[in-house]
């Protein structure tokens, strides 16, 4: 009787130590996978994507105010180059801070301006992603050397860009990505001003 008792014992003690092991190897799995989550998500922010709030209303409304932009960083990687009309994120020296804007003028070409339009080599640029009534205003005229890009804000009106800067030329080197996506949400915007309201 006693040896069935000892036995029935041992066999809890061996079923609480598989439950306790059970339990360990299912907590160590779900910290491994949040472990992978993060090393993955960044990699892939710092390698791969761009995640920014946009802060101005330069580029409206292509890309809004307080949204979340998404950029590609391997857009121009090896002997790719910017094209124009293509959205770009980059590092803006006289200010430390990131510029969303698109590219109009490529190297070697020369931009002016008449009647509020953009002129490449003297021929009127298209450009139906503008809101009809915007004037681009400007009276000078650039001459876009190697290895840079004349870059301008959609909301020509309220656009701070290389029409007005002391070098008007932004270096391919210094673009850090290609705009490819944005949410209408951002932490900065959504999330931060929210707690703040909860505290005033």
């Amino acid at each position: 009787m006693k040896a069935d008792t000892k036995k029935k014992d041992m066999q809890e003690e061996l079923d609480e130590e598989k439950e306790s092991s059970g339990v360990l190897v299912a907590f160590l799995k779900e910290i491994l996978w949040y472990v992978v989550i993060f090393v993955v998500t960044f990699v892939v922010c710092k390698y791969i994507i761009i995640v920014s709030t946009v802060m101005s209303g330069s580029m409206e409304p292509t890309i809004m105010t307080g949204n979340t932009a998404f950029c590609n960083r391997l857009a121009y990687l090896g002997d790719k180059t910017p094209e124009r009309g293509d959205k770009i994120v980059f590092l803006f020296k006289e200010t430390g801070e990131y510029y969303f804007k698109r590219v109009i003028g490529l190297p070697g070409e020369k931009i002016s301006f008449k009647d509020d339009h953009v002129y490449i080599d003297g021929v009127l640029l298209e450009e139906d992603y503008l809101n009809p009534v915007v004037m681009t205003q400007c009276e000078d005229t650039f001459l876009v050397p190697e290895g840079c890009v004349f870059v301008l804000g959609d909301n020509r009106t309220n656009s701070y860009d290389s029409r007005f800067w002391d070098d008007p030329y932004v270096s391919i080197d210094d673009i850090e990505g290609r705009y490819f996506a944005q949410i209408n949400f951002s932490f900065e915007f959504d999330v931060k001003r929210r707690i703040q309201k909860l505290f005033n």
